[in-house]
């Protein structure tokens, strides 16, 4: 099956110009609903950098008239969160599954065949809450042959997922009250990164908005997680300074993208190893726990 794949578009031409480069070459492109969900400006001097994504969308789907490209264009800022909640929701609850990116990546030419592999096999697993396709180098645990792995984190740059795990997600995180002062659960929550409690704290403050940790934190709470290759067939662009959160981006993490086929289907077990090696790239180091230590203090937590 072909799954719909979902763009989300803001004011950066190049790096969707870019994306859609690179989507265009991918194996199984045809036959598939193209979404592109383009956001509204901010302010007044990002008008022309949105209008100039929109000209070359429309620019895109003239040209490419065998392929079914749906443009979806927001009179308002919702957001990267805000977008990416209510654009999957809304397509998400039209198919069994979906496929989401953001504008400032660089996919494999087997990236869609290896998402809808990957999502029509792992459909039936009640462990598996998600599909990645970024990965970034990390040390293997000796002998350690799969292609795949179990993470309980996923990248916000390319992934997908089925609707009744997606329509299970709490966006309010009502059990963060439960979670806030559980040290044994927090704990638990950074296995795969100590950086994630801080992030969920940092949410229910309202001084960031993420999708990615909410649908994380959710993922958790059902003892879920999220298949992702040893080998990435996504590379981000993204942190050049230029997109709106580039310059708040904690991470970036070069990668090679691989341009070998990569749907090996069978299925995985958790390795305790391997969640850590993959981890503790996103862990913070002592002084800066130490300063996450400080900043709880000051926002009360």
């Amino acid at each position: 099956m072909n799954y719909p794949v979902i763009i989300f578009t803001y004011n950066r031409v190049s790096h969707v110009r870019t994306l859609i480069t690179s989507l265009l070459q991918c194996r199984s492109l045809s036959n598939r609903d193209i979404y592109i969900f383009s956001d509204g400006a901010s302010k007044k001097e990002e008008y022309e950098k949105v209008l100039k994504v929109r000209d070359y969308l429309l620019d895109v789907k003239k040209t490419n008239t065998d392929l079914s490209i749906k443009i979806i264009e927001s009179k308002e800022n919702k957001g990267l969160a805000n977008s990416i909640i209510s654009g999957v929701t809304k397509i998400i609850n039209e198919y069994e599954a979906a496929i989401v990116i953001e504008d400032d990546n660089i996919v494999s030419p087997f990236f869609l065949e290896y998402m809808d592999k990957m999502l029509q096999f792992h459909r039936n697993d009640s462990r598996i809450f998600a599909i990645g396709a970024y990965s970034f180098p990390f040390k293997k645990p000796k002998g350690f042959q799969e292609k795949s792995f179990l993470s309980g984190r996923i990248s916000s740059y390319a992934w997908g997922t089925w609707v009744e795990n997606w329509n299970t997600i709490d966006w309010e995180v009502a059990k963060y009250k439960k979670f806030k002062f559980n040290m044994k659960q927090r704990k638990e929550f950074n296995k795969y990164g100590n950086d994630r409690a801080l992030m969920l704290d940092k949410q229910k403050k309202g001084l960031i908005n993420s999708w990615a940790i909410r649908f994380e934190f959710e993922m958790f709470l059902q003892s879920k997680y999220c298949v992702l290759p040893v080998e990435s067939l996504v590379k981000n662009t993204g942190n050049d300074g230029s997109g709106t959160h580039s310059s708040e981006a904690n991470y970036e993490f070069d990668t090679t993208l691989t341009q070998a086929e990569y749907f090996e289907l069978e299925r995985l077990e958790v390795n305790d190893e391997i969640a850590y090696n993959f981890s503790k790239k996103y862990n913070y180091s002592v002084f800066r726990r130490f300063m996450v230590f400080i900043v709880r203090i000051l926002l009360g937590l």
